[in-house]
């Protein structure tokens, strides 16, 4: 399993890179990257998302618009090499993508390279050590640890 958190970021095509990388060297490489936007009606752009990805060396990608009425399904993601999900409304992106459920991520459990980027990563993770930039001395007594309500309980 391969997963890249982007926090953010004005150079999509940097940012993007390593896991335009990981889908070129262990997903199908035939198939496209799935990139998954939320719909924000009017404000919807998957276009940016798009580009950035291309500008980063996919060569291959489609968007896929989701939204409360119409979240993703693993048969989305058939013969993609990667999945990639864009940022935005946190909030949103969570009902959509986690509250709906999560069989979509089933080929990203057996495999497939995720991308989060912004909201996109913010919703991955069951349990995740966050903070900022830090430098590296301070590193541990700035960071915190957090728990997402998908963790389990042991």
């Amino acid at each position: 399993m391969r997963i890249f958190l982007i926090g953010g970021g004005h150079d999509a095509a940097t940012a993007y890179r390593p896991f335009v990388g990981a889908v070129k060297d262990g997903g199908v490489k035939d198939g496209p990257v799935v990139a998954i936007v939320r719909d924000d009606g009017a404000d919807t752009n998957a276009d940016r998302w798009v580009e950035g990805l291309h500008e980063a060396g996919a060569v291959d990608v489609r968007a896929l618009v989701v939204s409360p009425d119409r979240p993703p399904t693993a048969d989305d993601l058939d013969g993609a090499a990667g999945v990639f999900v864009a940022g935005g409304l946190t909030p949103g992106y969570r009902e959509i993508l986690v509250n709906k459920g999560t069989a979509w991520l089933d080929p990203v459990r057996s495999g497939l390279p995720y991308a989060g980027f912004s909201a996109g990563a913010a919703i991955a993770p069951g349990n995740a050590l966050v903070g900022g930039y830090l430098a590296p001395v301070a590193a541990t007594s700035r960071c915190a640890t957090a728990t997402s309500p998908r963790a389990s309980t042991r």
